[in-house]
């Protein structure tokens, strides 16, 4: 796990804090159907065998790791090089119709240092 500063572009940046983190990851599926049919495989869902649309996704997890950036541990609350437990909670959801990056989805990430 990488946790940066700053989501928008991480590829610009150096991560803040470095780790090991369990994820659990659930997600929201709508595809056509009919009450009582056989629930369609989760790999056909996403490469197109079947049509359908995901509004949501849901992303949990929890770890350990060190902080690698003095002035982010210390705006955290940390000593510089402090190790930490963290909790992340993550939940996308579709844009809407219309919206310029439609079919895109807004992550909303709480990640929690203790």
């Amino acid at each position: 796990m990488w946790i940066f500063w700053d989501q928008k572009i991480p590829v610009f940046e150096e991560p803040i804090f470095i780790g090991e983190m369990d994820y659990y990851f659930t997600t929201t599926l709508i595809v056509e159907g009919n009450l009582g049919d056989p629930v369609p495989n989760y790999f056909d869902v996403i490469f197109g065998n079947i049509l359908g649309e995901c509004p949501g996704t849901h992303i949990t997890g929890s770890g350990t790791g060190t902080f690698v950036d003095d002035d982010a541990a210390i705006a955290l609350g940390f000593a510089p090089g402090d190790s930490a437990k963290v909790k992340l909670n993550q939940l996308s959801i579709a844009k809407p119709e219309g919206h310029p990056f439609y079919p895109e989805m807004w992550p909303a990430e709480l990640t929690f240092f203790h």
